[in-house]
């Protein structure tokens, strides 16, 4: 069975064990330095003076997983739902939720033995929980299990795209006040970028040096969508006894010595796209968004990369100084303040009110 999934779409998913784990430190290090481009669907980090893209594309490459466009019959097939009996209780019979913990236990225990539907559980647990988490328990996606239905069609489905756009327009989402906080917040399959840099600069996998992980922020409720936090200072947790699969919700103090290299050295090799895994690789598949927004810039910089043009970190200017940042932070907070007295304001009970009239006519 492990060895079926290893063949499948979700085998460099299951490979990742083999790979650094996920550093919280190197995630805000990288989040850090985007370079402001207008782009819905498309990140450039700027890493050693040179600028790293961040597209579908890449996402599909380091994880190997199918991000075509959702075909317009698949869309039809589960435009109506509930005209058919729902998969779920074939599944799960009575059970309301099935949070990934049950579900991996059922599988250990050999609760199911079809291998057809443990197959199946294997590969909701997945998709439910290091592509799509929905909390810091995650829990099956009822849409997913309708999918599992037919298994040729689940092992097929473009399960890349929907996970990119919901990790890509949340990093997005971000402004520079939150991003100059000690910790910055993301949703989604967040491991995915840190995997893309690992691609294009080979060194920063030769200087991890791997410690004793210790558990991030898990204060949230378990109502909350799902958030891995990168924070660059050390969190006084202690590891944590039984980790959710599939979510990364620790970080490991690793010593990343090339993070401090390329800023004033700029001497490592540094791919600014990833190269395709083979030849005709991506022949025939569209990596498009048929809302993404055009950006010349973007464009003159892809094509400077194809002529090999050297490019350095004085090229690219931006950011904010101290003064700045802090004219930012106290105008997000009177704004919050108004948003704050408006709501308190909005919430009085209408008897109240009318009580305070009657009063006043008196």
């Amino acid at each position: 069975e492990v060895d079926f999934l290893k063949n499948s779409q979700f085998g460099k998913i299951l490979s990742f064990e083999e790979t650094p784990t996920f550093s919280g430190s190197f995630g805000q290090f990288i989040i850090l330095r985007l370079l402001k481009v207008n782009k819905k669907y498309e990140v450039w980090i700027l890493f050693a003076g040179r600028p790293i893209r961040f597209s579908l594309r890449e996402f599909a490459i380091v994880n190997g997983l199918n991000c075509e466009k959702l075909s317009v019959s698949s869309k039809k097939k589960r435009k109506n739902p509930l005209n058919h009996k729902l998969y779920w209780t074939e599944l799960f019979e009575s059970l309301k939720s099935c949070s990934i913990e049950l579900l991996v236990d059922m599988l250990k225990r050999r609760k199911v033995k079809d291998r057809e539907t443990r197959l199946k559980l294997a590969c909701l647990a997945i998709t439910s929980s290091v592509l799509l988490p929905s909390s810091h328990t995650p829990r099956i996606i009822p849409e997913h299990v309708e999918i599992s239905k037919d298994f040729d069609e689940l092992l097929a489905y473009p399960w890349g795209r929907v996970p990119f756009k919901f990790l890509v327009t949340n990093l997005l989402s971000k402004d520079k006040v939150s991003l100059s906080q000690s910790s910055v917040a993301l949703k989604g399959f967040v491991d995915a970028i840190q995997h893309v840099l690992i691609a294009n600069v080979p060194v920063l996998k030769e200087e991890v040096i791997p410690n004793e992980p210790v558990v991030l922020d898990d204060s949230e409720s378990d109502g909350e969508d799902e958030e891995t936090r990168y924070d660059g200072s050390p969190d006084p947790q202690p590891p944590s006894e039984k980790p959710h699969v599939g979510v990364k919700f620790e970080k490991t103090p690793t010593s990343y010595p090339i993070i401090n290299l390329p800023e004033t050295m700029c001497q490592v090799d540094v791919r600014c796209i990833t190269d395709d895994p083979h030849e005709n690789w991506a022949e025939g598949v569209d990596f498009g968004w048929d809302d993404e927004s055009v950006d010349e810039l973007v464009d003159n910089m892809v094509r400077l990369i194809g002529e090999d043009f050297a490019f350095k970190k004085e090229m690219f200017i931006g950011g904010l100084t101290l003064a700045e940042l802090g004219r930012l932070r106290a105008l997000k907070k009177s704004k919050d303040k108004e948003t704050s007295e408006k709501q308190e304001k909005d919430t009085i009970p209408e008897s109240t009110e009318a009580d305070t009239t009657r009063k006043s006519s008196k």
